[in-house]
């Protein structure tokens, strides 16, 4: 009989121990500066930084961008991961990049997630609930001149026994109305780790 009660409270009390041991606060944590370089085998913080910081320049450095007569509207549409990572967010990298762009005040953004909210928010106001002389309704938005896309790739290799990590990010901005690619970069990031 003491058996089998001391076998279920052992096991309580191993259990508690490491949950314990588990969720407990840290004594290591602290905050660090966001813009410090993290040296990582993942595709890192300052990855994504260094990729903003060179589209955006290159972006607004392009004929189609500084030589408008009017500035362009965007419709970021998509960044494709074609890694075997998944520890890659392409909408986080593609946030970064046209935040920065948006910025410079040489583009205009629209957001496709944002315009499907709009379309319930539409219905919301013709439904009746929303004052007339507040009322808002579809018809009116903003056009986007270019489209944004791009693709990450990786290629992993061996030298001389170190691990050898390649990406290559390409950005592209399509013409809406032509289908004409008008502006098309990339940018190349190799790690070698020991």
């Amino acid at each position: 009989m003491k058996m089998r009660l001391a076998v279920p409270v052992l096991a309580g009390a191993v259990f508690a121990a490491a949950a314990a041991g588990c969720g407990g606060p840290r004594d290591n944590v602290a905050y660090v500066d966001p813009k410090s370089m993290t040296l990582s085998e993942t595709f890192s913080d300052t990855d994504i930084r260094m990729l903003s910081e060179y589209f955006t320049e290159s972006m607004i450095g392009a004929a189609v961008i500084k030589n408008a007569t009017k500035t362009p509207v965007v419709l970021p549409w998509s960044l494709r991961n074609k890694t075997l990572r998944h520890d890659i967010n392409p909408a986080v990298i593609m946030d970064q990049i046209t935040t920065a762009v948006l910025r410079t005040g040489r583009i205009r953004l629209v957001e496709e997630d944002v315009r499907e909210k709009l379309m319930k928010e539409y219905e919301y106001h013709a439904g009746g609930l929303v004052d007339p002389k507040t009322r808002k309704s579809p018809g009116k938005q903003v056009g986007a001149d270019l489209v944004l896309v791009g693709d990450i790739e990786e290629k992993r290799m061996r030298e001389r026994g170190d691990k050898i990590l390649y990406y290559y990010v390409s950005l592209k901005l399509t013409d809406l109305e032509r289908g004409e690619t008008v502006w098309k970069d990339n940018k190349e990031i190799k790690k070698r780790v020991r």
